[in-house]
């Protein structure tokens, strides 16, 4: 008897797979267009294949977790597509991060408009998921936080506190004419 599913492996991010073993069924993850957001990628990046797509990556070797994917037979032999070039799979990776670090925004901005902490807010959030300081350590998941919900343009989001940085020329300058001692009035 034939098997209905053909089932390999591809490379991903830690945080990729525990992000999705959270939410999904990854033993194994099936390719489908109905099942969830994220197989339905995978699904559309099955379809299309291009001569430019055999080389790999530079990110390629930061993918050191593996998530076996498993795709229904009948799905390989009517669209003669079976396997993912490493170019959508690190386009898949780059896709699920990015839902991640949206997902944790939202999430963040909710627990912090309730009067918890940014930062325990986000620990709390990686302490869900399993992920360790190896795989993302709480800064960068700030920065990131920072980051999102700027792109986000969430109002609700509270905003980190200014970092110390050098204060440049244009910034020191203002147009309300005061009075400086080293050069005098201000325009």
């Amino acid at each position: 008897m034939t098997s209905r599913t053909l089932t390999y492996d591809i490379r991903v991010y830690p945080l990729v797979q525990k992000f999705l073993a959270y939410h999904y069924d990854t033993a194994p993850f099936l390719i489908s267009s109905v099942k969830n957001p994220y197989a339905s990628y995978l699904c559309a990046c099955l379809d299309r294949h291009d001569w430019r797509e055999r080389k790999m990556p530079r990110k390629y070797g930061q993918l050191t977790s593996t998530l076996t994917v498993s795709i229904p037979a009948y799905h390989a032999k009517q669209f003669g597509a079976s396997s993912l070039s490493p170019i959508k799979v690190a386009g898949f990776n780059d896709f699920v991060r990015q839902m991640f670090f949206e997902q944790l925004t939202r999430e963040v901005a909710l627990h912090t408009s309730f009067g918890v902490g940014i930062k325990t807010a986000t620990q709390r959030f990686l302490d869900r998921y399993g992920i360790s300081e190896d795989e993302l350590t709480l800064e960068v998941a700030l920065r990131y936080y920072d980051r999102t919900r700027r792109k986000l343009l969430l109002d609700y989001c509270p905003v980190l506190p200014p970092q110390q940085s050098a204060l440049l020329s244009h910034e020191r300058d203002s147009a309300q004419w005061e009075m400086e001692p080293w050069r005098g009035q201000v325009a």
